[in-house]
């Protein structure tokens, strides 16, 4: 960015307009919304039981948030900033998809130690929400969609686990032995979340229908090379 004279705003990451509020509050939302829905289901699918979190304290909320926030806002950047846009303008709209789906994915698989079918699913699910935040990307034009939907899904993630080792700080925490004794597979995981994302991924493409669709020709046009200025 610096070699090519461009600022940090020229990627939409710093909140200077008056819909980034809006879409900060309403991607939000439909994170958490997303998120319960999927939770909710897998458990009624598998059973497993919530039990309260004796660790929990009231103020471990708002430095979740925080920590959640810049968590998620340090990952939209890395995957929906510059190198996502660079990408775009270069090969256009799903192989930019694509291939940060993929880097995104094997990103997460740093967080703890996975046997080959668990980094598959990991992959998997987590490349899916990549294809979701791309997609809030491409249709305004900005980074407060995607991190707020970000946001949303990881801080409810907090506190309502869908899996013992999501359990931390919130105020729920799953008892492990009723996940022990759940049916829980592969399928029991994937299709509700895919459901999901398939299904919010439908209502932000309508909610956000009217604003332009950032197409490669858009992208190019946006951000011109230094050699075509």
């Amino acid at each position: 960015m610096r070699l090519e004279g461009r600022q940090l705003s020229d990627i939409g990451c710093l909140p200077d307009k008056k819909s980034d509020t809006r879409d900060y509050l309403t991607g939000t939302f439909i994170g958490i919304g997303m998120m319960v829905s999927t939770t909710f289901i897998i458990k009624s699918l598998t059973g497993f039981r919530w039990e309260f979190n004796p660790a929990f304290k009231p103020f471990s909320l708002v430095t979740l948030l925080v920590a959640t926030f810049g968590s998620v806002y340090a990952q939209e950047l890395a995957f929906r900033g510059y190198p996502f846009q660079l990408l775009l303008k270069k090969y256009g709209v799903w192989p930019a998809q694509s291939i940060i789906a993929v880097l995104f994915g094997c990103m997460h698989l740093m967080e703890r130690p996975l046997v080959f079918s668990e980094a598959l699913l990991l992959i998997f699910t987590t490349g899916i929400g990549s294809l979701f935040y791309g997609m809030a990307y491409i249709k305004t034009g900005r980074l407060a969609l995607p991190v707020a939907l970000h946001l949303g899904w990881n801080y409810c993630q907090h506190l309502l686990p869908r899996h013992p080792v999501q359990n931390g700080p919130g105020i729920w925490i799953i008892d492990p032995y009723s996940f022990d004794q759940a049916e829980f597979g592969f399928l029991t995981w994937t299709i509700p979340y895919t459901i999901i994302i398939i299904l919010f991924y439908a209502a932000v493409s309508f909610i956000y229908g009217k604003r332009k669709t950032l197409t490669t020709s858009a992208v190019k046009a946006r951000h011109p090379s230094p050699d075509n200025p």
